[in-house]
């Protein structure tokens, strides 16, 4: 999954609908369970997706689904973790990410 993400699969291209399937993974899998917030929250999750989403607001074209569910795993973990929360609003930038993303 990672490899894909970062566009480093079987071929090197980086393949949009493999990508946008395991982003749906990785929410439903947050989602539903608790380790899996723990584990996001401990493995700095939200730092990646920050990147990511700076990557391609800089001009890269993203499938929207991908897009979709980069911001839609962002705003579990947000949700779920008051401590991302709450890195994402002080140390990231996320109002400013947010504003640029929606753009």
């Amino acid at each position: 999954v990672i490899e894909y993400a970062e566009g480093r699969g079987p071929r090197g291209v980086c393949d949009c609908e493999v990508v946008s399937e395991a982003l749906k993974c990785l929410c439903n899998t947050v989602y539903n369970s608790e380790a899996a917030q723990v584990m996001a929250g401990e493995m700095r999750l939200i730092h990646g997706l920050v990147e990511r989403l700076k990557v391609n607001t800089g001009g890269m074209a993203s499938g929207r689904d991908t897009r979709f569910y980069e911001l839609r795993l962002m705003f579990l973990l947000t949700a779920l973790l008051v401590d991302v929360r709450r890195q994402l609003a002080r140390d990231l930038h996320g109002v400013t990410l947010l504003t640029d993303t929606l753009e």
